[in-house]
C-alpha cells in the first residue's frame, strides 16, 4: 500500500460492546452459490446436492426467518437488491420465503456501475436505500421490519471505476488481489456510512443489524494467492466468511468454526424466536454444547473434529443428504 492509513469501518464496529462476531463461518453454498446463501441463512437448510433449489423447487414450503418474524413479531418484510428478480429466480424465492415487498434493479438509479452486468455499486446502493427509508418508501414510522439488503460490488472480476477508488496498492501485489482489496475497502466504507445513518434513527436501539457474506472471497483465485508471499497472512486458506451482529442481545467473539446453516438458528435464538416451528438443520452458537465444526458441500468436516462423538459425527455427515431430501420432497409442507 502506498502511504495510506486505513481504519476499516467494520473493524470499528467489531469493537462495540454489543457486537457478536464469528470470523470462522464455513462457506456451505453449492451449485446455487449466492442464492444458496439465502437458503442457509434465512431457512436453515443446506443446499441441494445437484442444481439450485431456486430453479428446481422455488415454490416449496419454506419456514424462514422472515416468516418467523412476521408471525411472532408482526413485521413487514423487505428485500432490496440491485439485481433483476429473475436472477437465480430470486423473485419467486422471496415470495416463498415470506417477503412482502421486493425492491430490485428497476427501482434504483444506475449512477455507479460495477461488473460485466453493469449493476449498481454498493455506495450508491446504500445511499439510495437511505433515501427510500427517509421518504417512507420502506420502514414506515412505527413499523416492525425485516430488511434484507443484497450488495453487489464484491462480485468477480472485482473491477471498479478509477474515480471510485479511495485506496491504491503497490504493483508488488498481484492485480486480482489488489482489485479485490480495493473493492472490499469501497464496500466497507459504504456499509459503515449506512450504519452511521441507522444510528441517527430513533429505532436503532431496538434494531439488530446482521452483516455476512454469501460465500468466501476471491473465488478461484484464493487458493493460489494464500500461498504466495503477498497473500500470506491476508488471504485465508479456509473458505470462511464473517458473521457480524450489531446491537446483539448477546455480545461475544465466537472463535470456533461454524457453518452458514448455523446462522439461521443463532438468529432465531438472538431474536427470541426459538419457539418457531422450524429450528433448522444447524445449531445456535449460543448453545454451549455446540461442537465447533461444520461440513462442506464436498462432505469435508472442518473444525475440532476430535471433540465429536461417533453419533455427532454421523449426524453431521448425514445432514447434507437429510436437507437434500427435505427440499426435494417438500418435507416441511405439513410442518405445523
Amino acid at each position: 500500500m502506498e502511504n495510506q492509513e486505513i481504519t476499516p469501518y467494520l473493524n470499528k464496529l467489531l469493537k462495540e460492546p454489543t457486537t457478536l462476531y464469528a470470523p470462522h463461518v464455513l462457506t456451505q453454498v453449492n451449485g446455487g452459490r449466492s442464492i444458496d446463501a439465502q437458503l442457509l441463512v434465512l431457512a436453515g437448510l443446506l443446499p441441494l446436492r445437484t442444481g439450485a433449489y431456486s430453479c428446481r423447487f422455488p415454490f416449496n414450503t419454506y419456514h424462514t426467518l422472515p416468516k418467523a418474524m412476521k408471525e411472532l413479531k408482526a413485521t413487514r418484510n423487505y428485500l432490496l437488491t440491485v439485481d433483476k428478480t429473475k436472477t437465480w429466480n430470486q423473485g419467486a424465492v422471496a415470495q416463498s420465503f415470506g417477503i412482502d415487498t421486493i425492491i430490485s434493479h428497476p427501482d434504483f438509479r444506475l449512477v455507479e456501475t460495477f461488473g460485466n452486468r453493469k449493476r449498481l455499486g454498493d455506495r450508491a446502493f446504500f445511499s439510495q436505500c437511505r433515501e427510500k427509508m427517509e421518504n417512507g418508501e420502506i420502514w414506515h414510522s412505527g413499523e416492525n421490519i425485516f430488511i434484507q439488503m443484497v450488495t453487489y460490488s464484491g462480485h468477480a472480476p472485482f473491477k471498479m471505476p478509477e474515480s471510485l477508488k479511495s485506496v491504491h496498492f503497490s504493483n508488488r501485489i498481484p492485480e486480482v488481489m489488489a482489485d479485490y482489496m480495493t473493492v472490499a475497502h469501497y464496500t466497507d466504507e459504504a456499509i459503515g456510512k449506512f450504519v452511521e445513518y441507522l444510528k441517527t434513527r430513533p429505532e436503532y436501539e431496538r434494531t439488530m443489524v446482521v452483516i455476512t457474506g454469501d460465500h468466501e472471497g476471491l473465488a478461484d483465485h484464493r487458493k493460489g494467492l494464500c500461498h504466495i508471499k503477498a497473500g500470506k497472512g491476508i488471504v485465508s486458506e479456509n473458505e470462511f466468511t464473517p458473521f457480524i451482529v450489531l446491537n446483539s442481545p448477546v455480545a461475544m467473539y465466537y472463535t470456533k468454526v461454524m457453518g452458514q446453516v448455523d446462522i439461521y438458528t443463532t438468529l432465531l435464538n438472538l431474536l427470541g424466536l426459538e419457539n418457531y416451528r422450524w429450528s433448522g438443520i444447524g445449531q445456535s452458537i449460543l448453545d454451549s454444547g455446540k461442537p465447533g465444526v461444520a461440513i462442506s458441500p464436498q462432505k469435508g468436516i472442518k473444525g475440532d473434529t476430535l471433540s465429536l462423538s461417533r453419533d455427532e459425527l454421523l449426524r453431521i455427515k448425514q445432514s447434507l443428504e437429510v436437507s437434500d431430501r427435505i427440499i426435494q420432497f417438500d418435507k416441511l409442507k405439513n410442518l405445523r
